[in-house]
């Protein structure tokens, strides 16, 4: 794939996250039904808020219904972050943030699916469907082409290695793992374990957990058990919550593009073990065909070679013999001449 065509790819994926967040935002906002003010439904609220006013508003004895209520209150809070606008009249109109939209729109390509935002229109339904056909092929692509772009960079850096390493170049399947691993190392340091560290400062999980989250999101599994973005951050500006939930889906894409790496520089490698595999098992057939020597492809052409020349050698050793033969033949005749001149 050249430039040209990972540009375009490039600008489509981009394209298509957008687009797709923009009208999942106005689809869910226009056929959603109003809410009622007196519903009493959470209003930037989160979980502790929803368990504390629960607390402070019923009594110990708890039936079936309260403690439903309450689950699907909390579920509410902890899944969807959506925003209730104020408006005129007794009603309040859904609302849902372009960002949170957007990050649901990067888990539907990217197949990842937390399921922490889910559509609740019938338009919005459908439209994911068609979403999810147009622009998980395009995300697929896009990755692989990246992942290639990245594979062919880690091989010319091998190269540039082998050629500065002339000792160990005579052994390259030395330099080839030492390569791998050094890129393994960088990055699963960058895409694993340092954005692990920075979601135990910013989302408050131990580390363990932000490990979990880690692998669970960037393998595409997306159990939804834990989820980024949810919240807002305290204490900051509203511009830094936004820049933060961009950042995470510019992670989820980089991660994404250095497993499709790790996965081409594999099959590189299994090629390779392939090819030497199949010159092995040549040259194994060809110790069957000429037991009792270790002959190789090469000496095998040069055995053959020289028995194409042999007929030569033989015809050449036959004219030689013919020569001899008439020599004898002339000192014979010139014997038989002088004995008669001596009788003579």
């Amino acid at each position: 794939m050249n430039w040209k065509a990972l540009l375009g790819l490039a600008i489509s994926y981009i394209a298509v996250l957008l687009v797709g967040a923009a009208v999942f935002k106005v689809l869910e906002e226009a056929f959603s039904p109003p809410v009622n003010e007196t519903a009493a439904l959470p209003k930037r609220a989160d979980l502790e808020g929803v368990l504390q006013n629960f607390s402070d508003h019923q009594n110990l004895s708890i039936s079936l219904q309260e403690l439903l209520g309450l689950i699907d209150a909390a579920d509410e809070v902890r899944s969807v972050n959506v925003k209730y606008a104020e408006s005129v009249n007794t009603t309040t109109k859904f609302y849902i943030d372009f960002f949170d939209s957007l990050f649901f729109c990067g888990t539907i390509i990217t197949t990842i699916g937390y399921g922490h935002i889910t559509p609740k229109t019938d338009p919005g339904k459908l439209f994911c469907i068609a979403y999810a056909l147009i622009g998980i092929p395009i995300t697929v692509f896009f990755l692989a082409g990246i992942g290639i772009k990245l594979g062919d960079a880690n091989r010319w850096v091998e190269k540039k290695v082998k050629t500065a390493v002339s000792k160990l170049a005579r052994n390259p399947g030395v330099i080839r793992i030492a390569t791998l691993i050094i890129t393994l190392f960088i990055g699963f340091g960058t895409f694993f374990f340092v954005p692990a560290y920075i979601f135990t400062l910013v989302e408050k999980w131990n580390y363990l957990d932000a490990i979990y989250y880690v692998f669970i999101t960037l393998s595409t599994i997306g159990f939804g058990d834990m989820v980024t973005t949810v919240n807002e951050l305290e204490g900051v500006d509203v511009f830094y919550d936004y820049l933060y939930k961009v950042a995470v889906i510019v992670w989820i894409m980089t991660g994404l593009t250095f497993l499709s790496m790790v996965i081409d520089l594999v099959q590189d490698g299994l090629q390779t073990v392939k090819e030497k595999m199949k010159d092995e098992l040549d040259a194994a057939v060809n110790l069957d065909k000429f037991p009792g020597r270790n002959i190789s492809l090469k000496s095998l052409k040069k055995k053959r070679g020289s028995k194409t020349e042999s007929p030569v050698d033989s015809n050449s050793a036959v004219n030689s013999l013919g020569d001899d033969k008439e020599d004898g033949i002339q000192s014979e005749d010139n014997r038989e001449k002088g004995i008669k001149e001596t009788i003579i």
